[in-house]
């Protein structure tokens, strides 16, 4: 399975194509499927003009960080990923705006 969408970014002037998922089953795992799945991803961001494609994986995550990694990705030395949850999102939705 892999879910993606394309969003305008600024700093290149194109589209970047965003993974959002991407899982084999482990049962289909060593088949080349996630491999075939990046390909589409690559040529659906090809055909719509994309500057580059994006997406997370969990430090933890070696396995996949070496499959991507042997397709050609690095990992990403100029944006930090963040994320707002928990108490911190509901202190954020819940405070006033300023005057």
């Amino acid at each position: 399975m892999l879910v993606y969408y394309f969003i305008p970014f600024t700093v290149s002037a194109k589209p970047t194509l965003f993974i959002k998922e991407l899982f084999v089953a482990e049962s289909y795992r060593g088949h080349h499927l996630g491999e075939e799945l990046m390909r589409a991803a690559a040529q659906a961001a090809v055909a719509h003009g994309c500057g580059a494609i994006r997406w997370a994986v969990a430090a933890w995550n070696e396995a996949g960080r070496r499959f991507y990694e042997r397709l050609g990705a690095q990992a990403n030395p100029f944006w930090v990923d963040y994320s707002l949850s928990g108490d911190a999102l509901v202190s954020l939705a819940n405070t006033p705006p300023r005057s």
